[in-house]
């Protein structure tokens, strides 16, 4: 090695140690780039070759020095004194090999958790969702005006969510679906919340006029106008419609068999709010029972975040069907198109 080597170590020593402090994507890119031409510079070669031949008496062979990371962070922090843990280094050069700089560039907003679930997606949706939240970020600047920056707005775990959805579900997304789906069901919420809310009116009473149950003029004969009131109704015409039957598809199958509901085991105040036992037609011993959700209007669930919960949810039972996300989360059925067609239909979206 000569001086020059030794000029250009000491020179990346100084710029990595002049990152360590508040980590953010843009400085773990650029840290992953350090670390990266430290781990390619003869000052490591050199270092290596010794340290092998000293520890395990055996031949070094260049080819491999670079695949055993162990080695590099034992000279980083023993050799160089630089404060970095194997899964930070480990970390930083990911990020640094997978992630085009023109995307940390691009997403201020991006937080480093985000990068850290990125590097270790697909490259063909990575690519997606970057540019998805490279869109976000220009459309935010220009159309919303609040106080809250994007950077407050966004969670760690969005990313990992929407990811997790995507893969879960059969639809091919593109960047722009991606976009509508990290805006509506993330960001569009917690920017309305952020904001003074302002009282809805109260729904007025509304007269059931349904064809198909009659029996609702004696039960319950004004519709409910809140989730309490849903609840409430669902549990009052249970009995006339669990023998209606209804194909339903459950979201560990692509095959959609036919049943009806038998019973309501619980409810319960926490999400799910509720599980419900069905009957599978053609085989009267085979129960089956799934974790339901209430909600007057179905786009509740997202403006909820039961979407972010860790617990399924198997169906969304709701009065006014408003879906207008673009990710699909769980079945839904509308107790008001119940009334209105006599028919129990679920909706999919996907």
């Amino acid at each position: 090695m000569n001086n020059n080597d030794n000029v250009e170590l000491k020179k990346i020593i100084e710029q990595l140690k002049n990152l360590t402090n508040r980590p953010s994507p843009r400085k773990a890119w650029k840290q992953g780039e350090l670390l990266t031409e430290l781990l390619t510079s003869k000052n490591y070669l050199f270092w290596l070759e010794n340290y092998l031949c000293d520890k395990f008496n055996k031949q070094f062979f260049r080819q491999d020095y670079y695949e055993n990371l162990d080695d590099f962070h034992t000279f980083i922090a023993q050799e160089l004194d630089l404060d970095f843990s194997k899964k930070q280094v480990e970390k930083y050069i990911d990020i640094y090999k997978t992630i085009d700089w023109k995307y940390i560039e691009n997403n201020n907003s991006m937080l480093l958790e985000h990068l850290y679930t990125l590097v270790g997606v697909e490259p063909v949706m990575r690519i997606k969702v970057l540019d998805a939240m490279s869109s976000i970020e220009i459309e935010f600047k220009k159309q919303v005006q609040t106080k809250k920056t994007l950077k407050n707005l966004y969670r760690s775990e969005d990313i990992s969510r929407v990811v997790d959805s995507i893969l879960n579900s059969s639809q091919d997304f593109s960047s722009e679906t991606i976009k509508n789906i990290i805006l509506d069901d993330y960001i569009s919420s917690r920017l309305k919340n952020s904001r003074s809310l302002i009282q809805k009116p109260p729904r007025g009473e509304i007269d059931i006029n349904s064809v198909y149950f009659s029996e609702l003029n004696n039960l319950h004969p004004k519709e409910p106008i809140d989730e309490q009131g849903l609840v409430a109704f669902f549990c009052t015409i249970f009995h006339l419609i669990k023998k209606m039957e209804f194909d339903f598809k459950f979201p560990w199958s692509n095959k959609e068999n036919t049943y009806s509901f038998s019973r309501i085991i619980y409810v319960r105040n926490p999400f799910p709010d509720a599980r419900i036992e069905f009957l599978e037609q053609g085989k009267s011993e085979l129960t089956r029972t799934l974790d339901i959700e209430f909600e007057y209007e179905s786009q509740n669930y997202i403006e909820h975040k039961h979407h972010q919960e860790s617990a399924h949810c198997h169906m969304i039972i709701c009065w006014l069907n408003n879906w207008n996300s673009s990710m699909y989360y769980a079945p839904i059925l509308s107790l008001k198109e119940l009334l209105e067609t006599g028919e129990i239909k679920l909706h999919y979206f996907d």
